[in-house]
């Protein structure tokens, strides 16, 4: 390399020459020891001498210190921070091996489960702590109420069934009025009486157990209720607490079956009227027959 620089216009790189000094060459340019072409305008090319070449070069350092000066301050000034951000390496950036593996060695735990953002790195956790290598921290969200509330409202007793109510009991039929005796024949001659008017006769509905014997399976079904009732009060597993409703659904269903079958339905007719015999009314004939015929009923004795 020599302290000679390209003489050729815009150009200005230094001038490399063999052990020799037969040869100098420009690394742009080519070789430099060729006659240079005749220029137009009829200027001829001489030797240039080193001091010459010194203020040269130094010339066109100071232009380039000037115009890098000049770039430098037309940057914004948040250019150089955000070409300085990629100095810092991301935790992405780095090796998650050597990161888990750093992890590790601080007491972390590897976990099975893949992170739900990058979905290609484990999760690491410490204590109450979850860590992805990739993409940082992991918020652990906080547990819903709901399951809670779920489970005090399975564990609320449910309500046991209204048994279905008794049949009523068939009324007693009223005692018939005794037939009034039948006055003595009066002495005088009575109208008689008036007909009272009697309220129609009324019919009653009764119920009655037709199959006695399926009381007992009735009361059977409800302590079978009343057991699966508090089995459910005590549990909280969805599928034992569908199974135990089902049940208890096909209990109610038996108990209502069985009620209908218990009742008989029938009308009872009214009970029976009393009848009251009046006689009929005396008159002056009927008592001269009456008196005729108790006298000639004595005449017949006396005659015997």
């Amino acid at each position: 390399m020599l302290n000679e620089t390209c003489l050729t216009s815009n150009c200005g790189c230094v001038i490399m020459g063999s052990r020799d000094g037969s040869r100098k060459t420009c690394v742009l340019c080519g070789d430099v020891n060729a006659a240079p072409e005749a220029v137009p305008n009829g200027v001829q090319f001489r030797d240039v001498e080193e001091d010459e070449i010194a203020a040269l070069v130094d010339r066109e350092a100071s232009r380039l210190r000037a115009r890098i000066q000049d770039d430098e301050s037309e940057v914004p000034e948040s250019v150089p921070a955000a070409v300085a951000a990629p100095a810092r390496a991301t935790p992405a950036q780095q090796d998650p091996s050597a990161l888990m593996g750093t992890l590790m060695l601080q007491g972390w735990t590897m976990l099975g489960d893949v992170c739900g953002a990058c979905n290609q790195v484990p999760l690491m956790r410490k204590n109450t702590e979850l860590r992805c290598v990739a993409c940082g921290p992991i918020r652990i969200a906080a547990p819903s109420a709901t399951p809670a509330v779920t489970t005090a409202r399975a564990a609320a007793p449910v309500a046991a069934p209204t048994p279905a109510p008794a049949p009523a009991a068939a009324p007693a039929p009223p005692t018939a009025a005794p037939v009034a005796a039948s006055s003595p024949l009066p002495t005088q001659p009575t109208a008689a009486p008036a007909l009272t008017p009697t309220a129609p006769p009324s019919f009653t509905t009764t119920y009655v157990s037709a199959f006695p014997g399926l009381d007992h399976t009735v009361n059977v079904a409800h302590d079978r209720i009343r057991a699966l009732t508090d089995t459910l009060a005590q549990t909280t597993d969805p599928r034992t607490i569908l199974d135990t409703t089902t049940a208890i659904r096909g209990l109610m269903d038996l108990i209502s079956v069985t009620r209908s079958h218990q009742q008989l339905y029938f009308v009872s007719a009214p009970p029976p009227r009393s009848v009251q015999f009046t006689p009929y009314a005396s008159t002056g004939a009927t008592t001269a027959y009456a008196e005729a015929m108790v006298a000639s009923g004595t005449m017949s004795g006396q005659r015997q």
